[in-house]
């Protein structure tokens, strides 16, 4: 097992894995709670739970139950150019070119981040809440996601006005 760990860590020192062992458990069980709540809550807008397992299928379907398929095809590709551009693809030599890929990264960020604030509050309406419980999906996701997921909240549907996915 230290063995492993080495491999994995090099940088810890041997022998200070204590901390590290119980960081990981911790997440790890805050992850697989939090992915129990969005089974059921999956469940609950009338998909099967293990869509919330597969990942860009999972965000296709909630932002096209929550919102709308293009937003959902926005997050898609906006995590795929973010990708891009943190392994380097848009990367050329020269200044301008550089200054650019820099602004048009920062461009892909901030959109990211008004998608990601967006879905939360669609989703806090389609399941009945208000902009407080929006608030608190996005700065709390652990907590309100347990709370639409095992709490008595319904989903009611998509709150676009003529959405094809109302119930």
């Amino acid at each position: 097992m230290k063995y492993i760990l080495d491999l994995l860590f090099p940088d810890v020192e041997a022998g200070n894995y204590t901390a590290l062992v119980v960081i990981v458990c911790v997440a790890f069980t805050l992850w697989l709670l939090t992915a129990v709540a969005r089974w059921r809550t999956f469940n609950k807008m009338g998909e099967a739970g293990w869509k919330a397992f597969v990942p860009f299928y999972s965000l296709y379907i909630l932002y096209s139950k929550c919102w709308s398929t293009k937003a959902a095809w926005n997050c898609i590709m906006g995590i795929i150019v973010s990708a891009l551009f943190e392994f380097g693809a848009f990367k050329t030599n020269g200044e301008i070119a550089t200054i650019l890929c820099s602004i048009g990264e920062l461009m892909v960020a901030v959109y990211m981040l008004y998608l990601t604030v967006r879905i939360n509050f669609r989703m806090a309406k389609a399941f009945g809440h208000g902009v407080g419980f929006g608030f608190g999906l996005w700065l709390f996701p652990y907590i309100f996601t347990f709370i639409i997921g095992f709490g008595k909240s319904e989903y009611i549907g998509n709150p676009l006005p003529g959405a094809k996915n109302k119930q």
